[in-house]
């Protein structure tokens, strides 16, 4: 899977929200592989994808962390929107966890970088509550993996 991003972006629309089989978008790629990228001490960046893949597969440690006691999924589904829509970091930002691998954003950048992954956010809390919940029960297979850091990394 490959990180895309349609040519014609609209602000408020980043990412597919009905379960197209056929289209894979990187919050997919994230929950695929984030039970093999917990794992990992060290990322070779190769590009901005995979800094997307890094931030988000840090914001699902948050998520899982966030969700781990909550039996409820309809409650574990608003603590995650409650969560996305906290105050998002920019690169360039003094609390902003992964600042060595991103450049600080300038001008606009920061406004769209927030635009992007608080969308991005709300999507991949959607799409996780799907996997840690399965016929309305915490799947311990997902939720075992609050206690894990990864890249030894805390998101603020």
């Amino acid at each position: 899977p490959v990180c895309r991003l349609p040519s014609s972006v609209h602000l408020l629309c980043f990412f597919h929200t009905c379960m197209c089989a056929a289209v894979e978008d990187i919050i997919d790629e994230v929950l695929f592989t984030f039970k093999s990228n917990i794992l990992f001490r060290n990322f070779d960046i190769q590009g901005n994808a995979d800094r997307t893949l890094i931030y988000l597969t840090l914001y699902i440690t948050k998520c899982l962390q966030t969700i781990e006691k909550v039996a409820d999924p309809e409650e574990a589904k608003k603590k995650l929107q409650t969560l996305a829509w906290s105050e998002c970091t920019a690169p360039g930002d003094k609390n902003f966890p992964l600042g060595g691998m991103f450049e600080a954003a300038k001008g606009s950048d920061a406004d769209v970088f927030r635009a992007y992954f608080k969308q991005a956010k709300e999507e991949l809390g959607r799409r996780l509550i799907e996997k840690c919940y399965v016929e309305g029960k915490p799947n311990k297979f997902w939720l075992c993996f609050s206690k894990r850091k990864f890249l030894n990394k805390n998101f603020a």
